[in-house]
Parts: C-alpha cells; structure tokens; sequence
C-alpha cells in the first residue's frame, strides 16, 4: 500500500512538473509592469556589462525623468532597487533563453516547490493524502499559476520560504546534529533574500517556534544565523557596490517598506513576546495555569507597548487585517491613478479586479472549523502554521500594503502553501467525520464552483470585479458559516454540508485563478506585441512611455527611455529642451499627453501608430 501511495504521489508531482514546464513553453516572454521591467533590466545590465549600472542619459541630463520610480542613482550611476539575486541568475540563462530567463527561474524554482511543498505537509500531518490534496489545491485553487510564469521572482520566494520552514523543522526536533538542517535553513533564507528581502520575515516566526519547540534551541539560532552569513555579506557588498552602503536590507534611499526605522515598534513589541516565550520555556517547573497566567501577562505587555499613544498599533491592526485579508475595495492609494471606484460598489486597481486574500481564495473559510475542531496530535503543527502565516503578514497589514499593481496579495504568496496544507488536512478530518461522501458528487459541486462564476462572466456584461470582490465574499462566508459549525457538531450532516461548501470555495477559487492567470497573460502579450513594434524605431530619440512597453528603449544606445515619477507630475520641460538641443527626436505615448503641461502645445497630432493594440505617439516639435 505504501508503494502504491509513494508511486500516486510522484504521479501527481510529475504531472504538475509537466503542467509547469508547458505553462513556461507557451507563457508570453512581455513584462507585466515596471517592477518585471527593472528585474529584467538588472539581468540584462549584468550579463552586458558585468555590473549593475543603467545606462539611460542620467548621467548626461540629470532629469528625473530618466531615473523611472524604482531606479536608484548610486556611486556609479542608475542601478535597479532590487537585491542582485534575479540579475546574477537570470544573466546566465539569457544566452539560452532570452527575454525567458526570469521565467525559466521562476518555473524551475515552482518545480522546486512542489517537491518541498509535499515533503512540508506530509512532515507537518505524516500522511501522503493530506500532502497530495496539498498539491492539487496550492496548483489549481490559488492564484500561484500566475507567478509560475511571472518574472518577478515570487515564486522564487515561495520555493526558498517552504525549503527553509521544511529544513527548520528537520532541526527543530533533533537532541543531536541539530545543526546541520538548521545551517542549510538558514543558507535558504539568506539566498531567498537575494532574490526578494521578503524572506526575512520567516525570521521571528523562526525564533518563535524554536523557543516554544526546539529541542536545542540555542544551536539552532546559532546554526540558522551562520547559515544566512555568506548571503547576506553577498547583499552588503552588492549594495556597497550599488548603493554606497553595507546595509542588506537596503533599497538605496530611504523611507518605505525597507526602511528599518518604520519597524522599530514592532521589532520592539516582537522582541518582548519572544523573550516571554523564552522565559516561558525556562520555567520548567510551573504549574500550567501559571504558564497561561505569565502567558497572559507577556500578551499584555506586548499589548501596551502597541497600544501606546506612541504607536497606534491596534487600528493599523484593525484596517489592514480589512483590506488586506477581508476586502479589497476599502484598501487607500493615494497614488494619482491607481483606484477607480466603479458604479456597483467594487474599485478598480489600474483597471484590474484586485482581490484581498479571502476574496482569492475563498475556501479559506474552512479555517472556521479550528474554533471547535480537537486539534489533538496535530497542534503543534496547526500551531506552527498559525505563527508562520501571522508573522509574514503582519508587517504587510500594518502597513495596509496590497502589492501595487496586481489582481491579488502576491505578497502573500509564500504562506499559501501552509494554508492550502492546513485546508488539506481540515477537509480529511471532515470527511472522516462523514465517511459516506461521495468523492464523485464533491467533485461534481467543486466543477460548479468554477463553471457559475465563468458562465456568469460570459451571460453577463461587466461582472468581473463584483464575481471577484463581492461574490468571493458571499462564497467565503458561507463556507466559514458551514465549517464553523462542522467543529462543534457531533452529526454527520453538518461535515457533510460543510464539505461541500469548501468544494465549491475550492472551485469558486479555481476560476479566479484562471481569471488572474489570463489577465496577467493579456497584459503581457499586449506589451510584447507593443515592444516588439517599438524595436522597429531606430532613430534617436528620447521615448516618453512605459518601461512594459518601450523597454527596447533601454538596449538601443540611441535611445533613452523617460517618464514621470507618478501620473500627477509634468514632463520635465528643461530636460525636452536640453535633449532636442542634442538632437534627439522626443517621442510621446499618448497616454501621457496630458502630463505636458506648456508643452502641449508644441506635438504633433499624430506621428506613429504601433500596429497592435496600445499606444500611439506623438512628436514634440523642437524647432517650435
């Protein structure tokens, strides 16, 4: 029986491998948006010039205009933002693949997750069917597909965070040897970190589950940090290199998401709950009652420092938890451009149906069960789940940050794994609490789940972003309602409702899915087509336009490629001058004509027209 489990599984491993690779082979090589813009520029700029300088006219000109939103102006010149991992692996793939090397990473890097994701949840439930069901909803019912095929290296991310949790917990329950599996996790986040600093993240959830789990503690904190030391001193010196600065962490200015100083409070409150675990642990001796007492009074403790008037937490707490987990429609960008509220209630993020993570995935509903369901030998790895996905996510909630330009929470990306492992082992214990369901029937009310919402989108005009921002939720509350009450029952009717809830959530899921891969898709082809029109433009010129759409701009030395920061700023008037003075032709997409200000009145009407689908252009007159 175990020979034939083991064969079933390396099927299904095999059959998703498959799936991957033949989404890459046919997957569009265009750039989604400017961030895949800058990673392929990264690579580009490396394997062209064995360092990570943009040569795009700042140097000359000194415009912002050429520095684009995500270029740093360094000690050597413009370099992209992002840690150097993509550009140093992608720079060797671009001989063999092309425009493809971002994705050949990101989808050998899938395969990678697949293997590790089974090993993960058939460590943290021991059985091969709660690791299989794993598999089959992390690939159909989550919005990974998407990323598989991404250039931006999310997926990357997600391989190198389920490796390091997986080698973690091989460490975590050694007496003996500890060490070694704690290095190589260790190894795993640093190299993570090269790729998207994100990574760093698993490290608090990492010091806490070793505190209240780990047979050696100490030597593995001690093996975790050596294991990171060669890539993080890789990230000083390429940001030394870059940025003028030994600092890992650093994005090459200051403020934002990567600025220390914007967590300090929270490093504060996280540091004051691990050294109550820690103490916790030390006291061997204590009744359990008095743990829970001391447990409480650390959670308070840690409560008042967030709860200062210093350091509103709570709210920040209260309002990102909303938007970002529960409803993506209440999400502020004060951007110029990025929310468009439509007519039935549902917003538009830069004309995609962006969708919180419930609103993705609405099975996660079957969460509920955990208020009533008897965890029994299973807590500890519940447990462990619960403190992984709150730790990742808390600084992204804090922060209310949805990821930009995206139709879901890509930065959640590397947690769903463990949640698809939790729903996994959630849906096994109901069907043993309803061991007559029909897998057949399940099946059949998981294929609805995908089919309403398609054939809705197909009979009905304009139905894409409330099927995704509020049908999802309808569907998420009706699967939490019915798997709340699954936990408490002791009937067999209710787990059997219950299950076909999820199913349909499960489904539901797996349109969206399919609805964030073919828009992604789209938009890549769109820029593709568009960049492959722009590559027939020879003259020099300085093109005003999307790095998505004019990126051969960056490989033509005659070129140079411009833009405002943000859709509210003017076209830098002194920089049109001084380029025409050096006798470039300055070329317009249309769709920043009104960001000309004085100089509107001097374009063409029309000048060139792509072919496809997407922008024209028009000509500034330099002689007017």
């Amino acid at each position: 029986m175990s020979q034939f489990q083991n064969r079933t599984s390396l099927f299904i491993l095999l059959v998703f491998t498959g799936v991957w690779i033949m989404l890459g082979v046919f997957a569009s090589d265009g750039l989604y948006n400017t961030d895949e813009s800058l990673y392929r520029l990264g690579a580009e700029s490396f394997r062209n010039n064995g360092n990570f300088v943009v040569q795009n006219g700042y140097d000359v000109f000194g415009s912002e205009d050429l520095r684009h939103v995500l270029l740093v102006n360094g000690p050597n010149g413009l370099v992209p933002q992002y840690p150097v991992g993509s550009a140093l692996a992608a720079a060797s793939l671009i001989d063999l693949f092309g425009q493809k090397s971002l994705i050949v990473l990101n989808v050998l890097a899938s395969i990678g997750a697949l293997f590790t994701t089974y090993a993960l949840a058939k460590r943290l439930f021991g059985t091969s069917e709660v690791a299989r069901l794993t598999i089959v909803i992390l690939s159909f019912a989550t919005f990974w597909s998407e990323y598989v095929v991404g250039q931006w290296p999310h997926s990357i991310s997600l391989f190198f965070v389920s490796l390091a949790i997986l080698l973690f917990l091989n460490a975590m329950d050694r007496a003996r040897a500890a060490w070694h599996p704690a290095f190589w996790s260790g190894l795993c986040v640093g190299l993570g970190m090269s790729f998207r600093l994100e990574v760093l993240l698993l490290l608090p959830a990492i010091a806490a589950a070793t505190i209240l789990y780990a047979r050696k503690p100490f030597g593995v904190i001690v093996a975790g940090t050596l294991g990171m030391v060669p890539t993080v001193a890789l990230l000083a010196y390429s940001n030394q290199l870059r940025f003028g600065t030994y600092n890992p962490l650093s994005y090459g200015k200051s403020g934002g998401g990567t600025d220390a100083a914007t967590y300090m409070p929270l490093g504060i409150g996280i540091l004051v709950a691990l050294a109550g675990l820690t103490f916790l642990r030390r006291q061997t001796r204590i009744q359990l009652e008095r743990k829970h007492i001391l447990a409480g009074v650390t959670l308070l403790s840690a409560a008042a420092i967030a709860l200062s008037p210093i350091v509103p937490i709570l709210n920040k707490l209260v309002v990102g938890i909303h938007a970002i987990f529960l409803d993506s429609t209440v999400i502020h960008d004060p951007r110029p451009g990025a929310l468009v509220a439509l007519p039935d209630g549902t917003v538009a993020f830069w004309g995609l149906p962006k969708k919180a993570l419930v609103q993705s995935l609405p099975w996660l509903g079957c969460l509920a069960v955990l208020i009533g369901l008897v965890w029994g030998e299973r807590r500890r790895s519940v447990t462990l789940i619960l403190i992984f996905v709150a730790a990742w996510a808390l600084p992204f909630v804090l922060r209310s940050w949805h990821g930009g330009m995206s139709s879901n929470m890509r930065y959640l990306l590397p947690m769903v794994p463990l949640l698809a492992m939790l729903a996994a082992w959630i849906i096994l214990e109901l069907w043993q609490k309803h061991t007559m369901a029909n897998p057949y029937i399940l099946s059949a009310t998981a294929a609805f789940g995908f089919l309403a919402p398609l054939l809705f989108v197909v009979f009905a005009n304009d139905s894409v972003f409330w099927l995704s921002q509020v049908a999802s939720l309808y569907v998420f509350t009706g699967v939490a309602a019915f798997s709340f009450l699954a936990g408490f029952s002791s009937q067999t009717a209710t787990p059997h409702v219950a299950l076909h809830a999820v199913a349909l959530g499960l489904g539901w899921s797996s349109y969206l899915a399919f609805q964030d891969y073919s828009l992604s898709q789209s938009q890549r082809a769109k820029s593709a087509a568009i960049a492959t029109a722009v590559s027939s433009i020879s003259d020099r010129a300085v093109l005003y336009g999307a790095p998505a759409h004019f990126f051969p701009a960056f490989r033509n030395p005659e070129q140079l490629l411009a833009r405002p920061a943000d859709p509210a700023t003017l076209v830098d008037a002194d920089f049109v001058k001084a380029a025409c003075q050096s006798r470039y032709r300055i070329l317009i997409a249309d769709y920043m004509i009104g960001q000309l200000g004085p100089l509107k009145d001097s374009v063409s009407d029309y000048v060139w027209d792509n072919g496809v689908e997407g922008p024209a252009m028009v000509e500034f007159d330099c002689d007017a």
